[in-house]
């Protein structure tokens, strides 16, 4: 997925040189999200795979919501997970295939670059 992101990035975006961290456990997943608080450059998306920690996942994705409100924060599910328990999560489940990562991408990177500018949340308006 990394790789699918890149390319396209690199495709659709040739002037942004994306920061892609890749995160092996809770411990450095959170001093890596404060990172761009530090340097004020805040991500536009944050992919968060829930077979990480999957007890603890859940709690983490709702404080990166709260910390980080205008962020895409994606979550990598499993079938046995069931669905997020956040109404407004963006949820995809494993195996993701490539098509729907990059419709993902597309939609979090040109049709609504914050979550506050989804169209599903429009709707609701």
């Amino acid at each position: 997925m990394v790789d699918w992101s890149v390319d396209w990035l690199e495709s659709n975006r040739p002037d942004e040189i994306p920061d892609v961290y890749l995160i092996t456990s809770l411990q450095t997943a959170l001093r890596a999200i404060a990172t761009p608080v530090v340097s004020g450059e805040l991500p536009q998306m944050i992919v968060a795979d829930h077979r990480l920690d999957p007890e603890k996942m859940p709690k983490f994705v709702a404080d990166l919501r709260a910390a980080y409100p205008e962020c895409w924060t994606v979550e990598l599910l499993t079938r046995a997970a069931g669905v997020p328990s956040q109404p407004d999560s963006t949820a995809l489940v494993h195996p993701v295939s490539k098509e729907e990562w990059l419709d993902q991408v597309r939609y979090s990177f040109d049709d609504a670059p914050t979550p506050q500018w989804s169209r599903a949340t429009l709707r609701e308006i």
